[in-house]
């Protein structure tokens, strides 16, 4: 009885493991922001860990894409490549879907998730 009682924990314990282990291996990278850094202001936005002013992209982070591609899609973004619905709430980039939510006044959170792995995920706050 004890046997069995000790096969049960230990096989629980074993798949508990598994999926806990899963969730938490996935890439999760901080990619800094986009925008104009102070004492630049008369400078094109650049890619940058420092703060940025005015209008802007900042806390740009990925999961399961590297910060190259983030940016890529991030600047992508900025310049208008975004096919973006009438309200601007649904957004697409090429196998990526994006919902908008507005964080307050000049504020908005964009999340982006790949329609071929769900894993793949971009998340950005942009406004001004």
């Amino acid at each position: 009885m004890h046997r069995v009682s000790f096969a049960i924990v230990a096989v629980c314990i074993a798949l508990t493991m598994l999926t806990a282990g899963s969730a938490s291996a996935q890439a999760r990278h901080s990619c800094g922001n986009f925008g104009t850094p102070a004492g630049h202001e008369d400078k094109p936005p650049v890619f940058t860990d420092e703060p940025v002013f005015g209008a802007a992209v900042e806390n740009i982070r990925t999961r399961e894409i590297g910060c190259r591609k983030g940016r890529k899609m991030v600047r992508a973004f900025w310049n208008g490549r975004f096919h973006c619905s009438q309200d601007a709430l649904r957004c697409r980039y090429f196998s990526y879907r994006c919902r908008n939510r507005r964080l307050g006044d000049e504020l908005w959170l964009m999340r982006c998730f790949s329609s071929v792995d769900r894993d793949k995920m971009l998340k950005f706050r942009f406004g001004a």
